[in-house]
């Protein structure tokens, strides 16, 4: 793998992880991540154009869905969740 690729990747799973481990969980059952891009990136160490780029990726991925019309809306998918299981092996 090559390097660059291999540090979007962990970068990515790092966010994803983050989203996971600080979801909350609304009426209805619905669970996001309620973090702004900033406050990620100023948490995790990452410059706010490198999550955004991990947030991209991980969309792209099929791991997040983005939720349009609302700010700060996450929500990780079956694939993300399955994603996390195997990083943490």
């Amino acid at each position: 793998m090559k390097k660059v690729y291999k540090n979007c990747y962990e970068n990515s799973m790092k966010v994803l992880k983050f989203m996971s481990l600080n979801r909350r969980t609304v009426y209805g059952g619905e669970t996001f991540c309620p973090f702004s891009q900033e406050e990620m990136a100023e948490i995790l160490g990452l410059t706010t154009a490198k999550v955004n780029r991990c947030i991209q990726h991980l969309s792209d991925w099929g791991y997040v869905e983005k939720e349009p019309q609302k700010f700060r809306k996450y929500k990780i998918t079956e694939s993300g969740r399955n994603a996390l299981k195997r990083v943490k092996k």
